[in-house]
């Protein structure tokens, strides 16, 4: 029993010493490890060495060029409509689209012979009535003269009625002799009141002819322009599009022939933003301003010349700009273009002073860096105006 009681002993030291001399180990373990660590020698710090793209800055004074897109679209064109209705009989062999007229050329003809009746008739109608203008004017002269005979009759009959009175008061006529002369006296005067009135009734009658026969020439000249406007002709120079009538068809003057355009007159429309249009205005009027339009053709460029005539009535709500329309300058041998065209329009903008012309990479919202003695230096800039690629800036 001593014997069982010392091992149980031992084994009790024993357990409680296990962890003891595990931590022991361990910490004799640290240390070793510690104390045979490779020394690392100091390496010094190196600045880090970018390769950049430098230029020399300069202030200087640039008016950029501004650049929009726009749309060809014809200066001047007519939709063509026949003035008179009737059936076709005549087309010219230009009538077709694309082709080029000249002002005054026939395109279709409407059948005349309505027209040509319509005509004779006013016409026979303005002679009947101008036939009977002069026969009322002739009775109206010649009721004009017997006026003036009747009234040199009534002078005399005066003269002889106031002789006999005076005889009568005298004793050397008779009552009979001088009621014959009042009598005659008032039978003379009542021939030129009626002849009076039948002068006005005369007078009347003819200003009413006179006015029929204004009528009727009005009549006349409105048969002529009829007739005139069978013939459907080109009011000036241009080339045909929209033709919609072919011969024999009867038309109205509700249908429509063709739209011819004028190649010689050409405008752009453009849009510009608002704020675009507030530095054109700064930058002085933008009416007058001029442009230059290009046309990219199979990538053969042709360039235009042109001017800004008008602007838009009102500003657009989506987009807050404005239409800007140019007039180009279009010689005889640039008549090529055609309305539709979408072009490159190109004006030179407002002029921007002591400002310093960057590359738009150089620029890091508001600051730009400089090279101070071989290293960057950041500087503050304001940005100026944005061009393409670059920018300006102060």
């Amino acid at each position: 029993e001593p014997a069982m009681a010392r091992r149980g002993l031992f084994r009790r030291i024993a357990l409680g010493l296990t962890p003891l001399v595990i931590l022991a180990a361990g910490f004799v373990g640290m240390q070793v490890l510690i104390a045979t660590k490779p020394q690392l020698a100091p390496v010094p710090v190196e600045e880090k060495v970018w390769t950049v793209r430098a230029m020399a800055a300069k202030t200087e004074t640039v008016q950029p060029d501004m650049i929009f897109y726009g749309q060809i679209m014809a200066g001047r064109e007519v939709e063509l409509r026949p003035l008179v209705a009737g059936r076709i009989v005549e087309v010219s062999p230009k009538y077709q689209a694309g082709a080029f007229v000249e002002a005054g050329e026939l395109l279709i003809a409407i059948d005349p012979f309505e027209y040509e009746a319509a005509l004779a008739e006013a016409q026979a109608e303005l002679a009947e009535a101008k036939a009977k203008a002069a026969e009322l004017e002739t009775d109206l002269e010649t009721a004009k003269a017997m006026l003036e005979r009747e009234q040199s009759q009534l002078d005399l009959r005066q003269r002889d009625a106031d002789r006999f009175t005076n005889l009568r008061k005298r004793g050397a006529a008779s009552s009979k002799a001088l009621d014959d002369s009042q009598l005659a006296l008032l039978n003379a005067i009542e021939e030129v009141v009626q002849r009076e009135f039948s002068i006005q009734k005369w007078e009347a009658t003819y200003d009413r002819q006179q006015a029929v026969v204004a009528r009727l020439e009005v009549r006349v000249r409105r048969a002529e322009r009829d007739l005139a406007d069978t013939r459907a002709v080109a009011p000036f120079a241009g080339y045909l599009t929209d033709t919609g009538t072919q011969l024999g068809k009867q038309v109205t003057q509700a249908d429509r022939i063709a739209r011819i355009i004028d190649p010689a007159r050409m405008d752009v429309r453009f849009h510009v933003s608002t704020r675009h249009f507030g530095a054109l205005m700064e930058a002085g009027a933008v009416l007058g301003r001029p442009v230059e339009v290009t046309w990219q053709v199979s990538g053969a460029p042709r360039t235009y010349r042109g001017t800004i005539t008008r602007s838009g009535a009102e500003i657009d709500a989506a987009s807050g700009g404005i239409e800007l329309y140019a007039e180009l300058d279009l010689g005889k041998t640039q008549r090529m273009l055609r309305p539709g065209a979408f072009v490159e329009v190109q004006m030179q903008g407002p002029r921007f002073e002591n400002v310093v012309r960057l590359p738009e990479a150089a620029w890091h919202g508001g600051v730009v860096y400089m090279i101070d003695d071989g290293k960057l230096a950041a500087r503050e800039a304001s940005l100026v105006q944005h061009m393409g690629e670059e920018v300006l800036l102060r």
